[in-house]
């Protein structure tokens, strides 16, 4: 019977991969650079020190929603450890004040994207 792994072993990110929404700035862009420090690989979308994958996605429109999985199973190759649904928006205005319009980007964005990808990619 073979030696169990070690601790590191199995909490090991190395060649792990991940998806991670609103990667390209200000928390996002910590996580996608901190998932690399670690050696997941396509940790998401960043500039400069960090690999660029995967197509620019509004995440509030369900049709992009799908194009960034189709995309994501190439790069991934069938294959997704982690998604980190992080990308947000916030409403400055009294409810009162909000548009139906206003209303439905919020909860598009901030709701429906994370249950959708998070269904898109459970069999991954």
């Amino acid at each position: 019977m073979a030696a169990p792994a070690s601790r590191s072993q199995r909490w090991s990110l190395a060649d792990k991969t991940a998806i991670v929404t609103g990667g390209t700035k200000g928390i996002g862009r910590a996580i996608v650079k901190e998932l690399a420090g670690f050696g997941v690989r396509n940790a998401g979308a960043a500039d400069g020190d960090v690999e660029i994958t995967g197509p620019v996605c509004d995440v509030s429109a369900r049709g992009d929603r799908e194009v960034l999985v189709a995309a994501a199973r190439k790069v991934i190759d069938g294959r997704l450890d982690i998604l980190v649904n992080n990308v947000g928006q916030m409403l400055f205005a009294a409810a009162a004040d909000t548009s139906p319009t206003d209303y439905t980007r919020i909860m598009a964005t901030n709701l429906e994207s994370s249950f959708h990808l998070s269904q898109l990619l459970a069999p991954k």
